[in-house]
């Protein structure tokens, strides 16, 4: 039986992101979660500092991972990449 795994990438992209004490859950976004416009930056001072936050990074990172070998988190880094332009908080 042939496997892939990206054990190391995974680990890569947790600890690039400075995410190494996050609590692990089971589901990659909670039931019922709606993502919309309202909670995108609205003011010029809040826009300025998400655009220095490594937003698009992350977002390509998790669709990476998710294309290659781990389509559980597909539907969640969908909703993630809606707001590339303009990531809130």
């Amino acid at each position: 039986m042939l496997g892939i795994s990206q054990k190391a990438y995974t680990e890569s992209i947790i600890k690039k992101f400075g995410q190494e004490n996050a609590k692990p859950c089971l589901t990659p976004l909670e039931p019922g979660v709606q993502l919309t416009k309202a909670d995108e930056p609205q003011t010029e001072e809040v826009k300025a500092k998400m655009k220095s936050k490594p937003y698009r990074s992350l977002v390509g990172s998790l669709m990476y991972l998710a294309c290659g070998t781990r389509p559980d988190i597909s539907v969640a880094v969908a909703k993630l990449s809606r707001f590339l332009e303009n990531p809130g908080e």
